[in-house]
């Protein structure tokens, strides 16, 4: 009975070790390196806005026309702001498509709305962002 007793213990013991490093996170990278960042994270900002105000904010083109929604802040191994995963396409979330579409393609409008030279065909050609 001490015997099984100190396996159990001892098995017990050697998984918590695992069951701790699996429960820890790596954050999702993917497309050249590029991470997920945080949204709890107030230290970075892209033309004022948080990573937060950042997140779910909808896309539009210089014609006025929404092309679609920012659904990651993308940073690189330093935590700064580089890119964003924008979801686009499809009709009620089937068939959609996200991708990464550097910070240098994008700007704030003088309406606070988020901005871009691209259509949703241009949306297409750039790199997959797998969530």
């Amino acid at each position: 009975m001490l015997k099984r007793f100190a396996i159990l213990t001892m098995a017990a013991a050697l998984t918590m070790p695992a069951a701790a490093i699996s429960q820890t996170a790596a954050p999702n990278t993917n497309a050249g390196g590029l991470v997920e960042l945080d949204d709890d994270r107030t230290d970075v900002n892209w033309q004022g806005r948080s990573i937060d105000e950042l997140e779910d904010m909808d896309l539009y083109n210089t014609g006025g026309d929404k092309i679609g929604e920012v659904e990651e802040v993308l940073g690189d191994a330093d935590g700064r702001i580089t890119a964003v995963a924008v979801e686009f396409g499809g009709t009620l979330g089937i068939g959609d498509k996200q991708v990464v579409v550097p910070l240098d393609r994008l700007q704030l409008g003088q309406d606070g709305r988020l901005v871009t030279d691209m259509v949703e065909e241009d949306l297409a050609q750039l790199q997959e962002w797998e969530d």
